[in-house]
């Protein structure tokens, strides 16, 4: 130091050198030997070298009571450990009822983190977007965007980097195999420059590729690659037909940045530098549009922006008066292709989880409560030797911080496995929405949740136990442990573990009644022994309405000859959405006054073959049904059903009547016949859908759809119906062939998978409630020895003691269960609109859950209440 500075100033600094601890003491003289000699550089009055020692005491002071208060709670902490070995029964349920819900908890983040939260594997991939079109009032929040909108949209924003339309479609591919249907996407330029997509083979399109006097070109996902050629490297030039059409190959994507992710090959959209009469109109909205936003851009503020543009451009002059309202949005393309169904599922799946983490921390807060007040008698000695409540509270949470920590442990490994097997039961569906596995991520969010739990389980008896002095502790009970207050919390606990765990097991039992009510209900035809399957005949060869009608036409009588095959029958949509084109139309009477003046009828429009009714076995109720007279050069029929019947006719026939789909085709039919209802939609509403049935011969359509029945297994004429195709043309592919019954279910696979997961955690529910029901009862049977001992020296029964044991159990179901169906009812509502309408609310189900569960608190009370009759009155008086 300089010789400038005074001995008392060195002597200061150096005595409170000796305060600091000694692994930081070397490194504290150097730090304030140099701040001193800048001191001294700047200002050597005494006086303030005077206050910079005085500041270097403080400083080291601080530094030691750090130390000293880190290196207590480190100690508490090493304490509470040892402490929990020394107690394994109570550590082992503790440890095992936060892994519960820690795990269950795991598994489902994983879920969100690979469908939501994952980056997609894409250069800068925040940046990506997706733009939508919207009308809010009339309940379309997303659709596709018109080619000139998304050009107004993109180009008068300036936010977007890059930009590109494309068109999802299925196509049928042959050669090198047999046909099957794919997933093929028509893309714009700059569509893989846009998303920065890399290839594993070959190029991607070019300007010449978009030219349409140039051959056409395809470039294939990783995937189908792999599965259709073997990972063939000389796949590169060859040629593959997609609808009888031939396409070279050019180039592969990279495995994960394909987009669409289910999409198996890519054509480049050949307009040239003209854009078609029927693309450029604005009311056209079949485009899907993706952009990458420009450094900096939120998406948030590109979203304001074109709904800005978009509104401009829909309340100017010419607009058709169906657009107006039509505004656009921007959202990120991360989870785009989920939409609302993601949000769905983990909003009903999540709230289960957070019940089951909820009822399992106020399982293990009950356990916890107990083993505070043990240890009443030791948080008096450290208060009374200068331990503020703080430190008392850190050291009752550090209990709850080793248990969550091993709870977190086991719960990652429970979550893990549960995973595995949720993967493995989960539909097509919900595999393809992303690579669910645990990662670093995942492991962070277990610990989180595991620090989420130590608090909520540990927080509460913490604070409890430290509010009340031993003196009060044996005042109110006479024994370490048996206090009043914290027998009620107890209680308390136990209560709301009840209401939760009703409102679950409520929910999940509407859900596994509701799903079951699907596969039972009545679908208005006989659904047993029939075959589905659709087709899509390639446009290029069956451009004429004659070919097509002949196709149809001559499998049907193809089918039909085989002796197992009763009948068959062509559609545009299957029953139970096993299949084909949902079209969706507002009709009214040809004489009516159009909207908005006039009222409208909505109702699925469907074209049927001339035996559809008859292979579905359904009998008209009035008229007639479709027949071959019907075609293309007779008047325009429809037959209708009893829903739209009975809503644009009521108390009169419809027969002769003429309706129109004023919107789309709005040429005049005349109702020819009046059919029961039939299930058209997958899930069954209370009442079926209003459904207008044309002849097939009178609109024409590529994509139909198959049904066959069967005098036996319909599994058994899947041969037949696949080589009577291939004899008819081999390069059109047959898609979903399976049973009526098998669609159906698949249809049915993503519901009956969120249902099995929100039973699963209902049941984990009843298993934690009827613990902390047991751990409660038999806490209180063991406290209160003495007073049993003395009851039946005294001439009690063990037939009352039996009783009195079963009443406090009673009282709390008779608290708890109540509040739990008030619970229950709200959570009822919200899974009858997030379920699509599969959970219908139904009395005996809530009384049917509250009986179980009354049930199970009896039963896990019966041992304890045995186990209290068999107290011996001498030894219990003894122990005293």
């Amino acid at each position: 130091m300089s010789k400038r500075v005074p001995p008392l100033v060195r002597w200061l600094i150096s005595a409170a050198a000796l305060l600091v601890p000694a692994h930081r003491r070397q490194l504290w003289r150097l730090q304030w030997a140099a701040e001193l000699e800048h001191k001294c550089g700047h200002d050597s009055r005494v006086g303030g070298l005077l206050r910079f020692a005085l500041g270097s005491v403080s400083h080291a002071i601080f530094l030691r009571k750090q130390e000293m208060t880190m290196r207590g709670y480190w100690a508490d902490i090493r304490h509470s450990a040892r402490a929990l070995l020394r107690r394994p029964g109570f550590t082992l349920l503790a440890v095992v009822t936060l892994a519960i819900g820690i795990g269950s908890a795991t598994a489902i983040f994983s879920f969100a983190e690979a469908m939501v939260l994952r980056p997609l594997p894409l250069p800068e991939s925040d940046r990506l977007v997706r733009l939508f079109s919207s009308n809010p009032s009339k309940g379309m929040e997303q659709f596709s965007v018109s080619y000139p909108d998304y050009v107004e949209l993109t180009g008068r924003s300036g936010f977007f980097d890059r930009s590109s339309v494309y068109m999802e479609l299925d196509q049928d591919v042959s050669g090198d195999g047999d046909p099957e249907r794919i997933r093929s996407v028509t893309v714009h330029q700059e569509f893989f420059e846009t998303l920065g997509s890399s290839l594993t083979l070959g190029r991607p399109f070019d300007s010449g590729d978009h030219d349409p006097a140039n051959p056409t070109t395809v470039v294939l996902s990783e995937t189908f690659w792999t599965r259709r050629f073997g990972a063939d490297s000389t796949v590169i030039g060859r040629t593959m037909r997609l609808d009888g059409v031939p396409y070279t190959v050019i180039g592969v994507v990279a495995g994960e940045q394909a987009w669409p992710a289910n999409a198996a090959v890519w054509r480049p959209l050949q307009w040239g530098g003209q854009v078609p009469d029927w693309a450029g109109a604005r009311s056209n909205h079949t485009w899907q549009v993706i952009g990458r936003l420009r450094p900096g851009v939120a998406v948030g503020d590109a979203s304001d922006r074109v709904a800005e543009i978009a509104q401009s451009i829909y309340n100017g002059e010419g607009i058709d008066t169906r657009d107006v309202g039509i505004g656009a949005l921007v959202v990120p393309l991360r989870g785009s292709e989920t939409g609302g169904g993601a949000g769905i599922f983990f909003a009903i799946i999540g709230t289960a989880v957070f019940m089951v983490l909820l009822i399992a921390c106020m399982n293990a807060s009950g356990l916890l409560l107990t083993r505070a007040w043990s240890r009443a008698r030791e948080l008096s000695l450290r208060s009374a030797l200068g331990a503020g409540r703080s430190r008392l509270v850190f050291t009752l949470l550090g209990e709850s911080l080793v248990l969550a920590t091993l709870g977190g442990m086991l719960g990652l490994w429970l979550g893990v496995t549960a995973l595995k097997s949720a993967i493995l039961m989960a539909p097509p569906s919900i595999q393809s929405m992303g690579d669910v596995r645990i990662n670093g991520t995942v492991a962070a969010a277990a610990l989180a949740i595991s620090l989420l739990a130590a608090l909520l389980a540990g927080l509460l008896p913490a604070l409890k136990a430290t509010t009340s002095s031993l003196s009060e502790a044996l005042k109110e009970g006479g024994q370490t442990g048996h206090g009043v207050s914290a027998t009620r919390m107890r209680q308390g606990l136990v209560i709301a573990e009840l209401a939760f765990s009703m409102a679950l097991l409520v929910g999940a039992g509407l859900a596994v009644r509701g799903l079951q009510h699907q596969f039972q209900s009545d679908p208005g035809f006989s659904a047993e022994k029939l075959l589905s399957f659709t087709v899509r005949l390639p446009a290029n060869r069956y451009g004429a309405d004659a070919l097509v009608e002949d196709f149809y036409t001559s499998t049907v009588e193809r089918l039909e000859r085989h002796p197992g095959i009763l009948a068959a029958t062509s559609t545009s949509r299957l029953p139970l959405d096993a299949g084909g084109s949902s079209l969706f139309r507002s009709f009214i009477f040809d004489s009516a006054v159009e909207p908005p003046e006039g009222a409208e009828f909505g109702a699925l429009w469907v074209e049927v073959d001339p035996g559809f009714f008859t292979t579905l076995g359904v009998e008209p109720v009035v008229g007639r049904d479709v027949t071959r007279e019907d075609d293309g050069n007779a008047p325009l029929v429809a037959v209708v059903n009893q829903r739209l019947a009975n809503q644009m006719s009521p108390g009169e026939s419809m027969l002769g009547k003429q309706i129109r789909s004023f919107w789309d085709e709005n040429l005049p039919r005349t109702v020819i016949g009046v059919v029961d209802d039939i299930q058209f939609n997958g899930v069954s509403r209370v009442q079926k859908s209003a459904v207008v049935f044309v002849p097939r011969a009178q609109a024409a359509r590529l994509e139909m759809a198959f049904l066959v029945r069967t005098a036996g297994d319909p599994a058994e004429m899947i041969p037949v119906v696949r080589q009577a195709l291939t004899e008819m043309d081999p390069d059109v592919a047959l898609d979903k062939l399976q049973s009526l019954r098998d669609a159906h279910a698949a249809d049915l696979a993503g519901i009956r998978f969120v249902v099995s997961l929100f039973a699963s955690f209902g049941v984990l529910a009843l298993v934690l409630a009827v613990s902390g029901v047991y751990g409660l009862v038999s806490y209180s049977v063991s406290r209160r020895t003495k007073e049993i001992g003395v009851r039946m020296a005294m001439g009690a029964t063990a037939g009352s003691v039996h009783a009195a044991v079963l009443r406090e159990s009673a009282q709390l179901a008779a608290i708890g269960l109540p509040i739990g169906l008030v619970l229950s009812y709200g959570l009822a509502r919200a899974l009858a609109a997030g379920l699509d309408g599969i959970a219908i609310v139904e009395p005996s189900t809530f009384l049917g859950v509250a009986a179980l569960l009354a049930g199970a608190v009896l039963a896990a009370t019966w041992v304890p209440a045995m186990r209290a009759t068999r107290v011996d009155p001498v030894e219990a008086l003894r122990t005293e």
